[in-house]
């Protein structure tokens, strides 16, 4: 797995939208901070969603951003933590909860979407357009049509 030395790998952390998790990788990190997955949804993480899929807007879980404090108070002072991503927050730029100093402190437990992105050719040919996203939809989408089937 590539560290984080590559500016233009890391600019999705600082600047753009932290990545999503798989079903099941969010409990990897709780186990990581030794906390449990309630305590990290709540307190770190946002429930994003993909319109393509209809699976509701609150599904697809992904760390939550921190905002630059030179955006209106409006923006900067909301805690989205433990809640659903409000349709203008893929618009505003703010840097991943877990990424610090140049460093991803979760970068052995990241999302499934930060392991899969690179700036190298291979992972343009592997994940096309917005692929890789349909596809963590997709696996979410699996996970409560399973959960409700239960």
């Amino acid at each position: 797995m590539p560290d984080c030395s590559c500016e233009k790998c890391v600019e999705a952390c600082v600047y753009g939208n932290p990545g999503w998790f798989l079903p099941g990788q969010v409990e990897k990190v709780a186990d990581f901070f030794d906390v449990p997955p309630e305590v990290l949804i709540e307190n770190r993480l946002i429930k994003d969603y993909w319109p393509k899929h209809l699976i509701g807007r609150c599904d697809i879980l992904s760390p939550v951003k921190i905002f630059d404090s030179s955006l209106p108070s409006e923006i900067s002072d909301i805690a989205l933590e433990g809640k659903c991503a409000p349709p203008w927050y893929a618009l505003i730029p703010g840097r991943c909860t877990f990424f610090f100093a140049g460093v991803c402190t979760i970068h052995s437990v990241k999302p499934f979407e930060c392991r899969e992105q690179g700036c190298g050719p291979e992972f343009k040919q592997k994940w096309p357009g917005h692929s890789l996203r349909e596809y963590i939809a997709g696996e979410w989408l699996k996970y409560y049509a399973a959960k409700a089937a239960k």
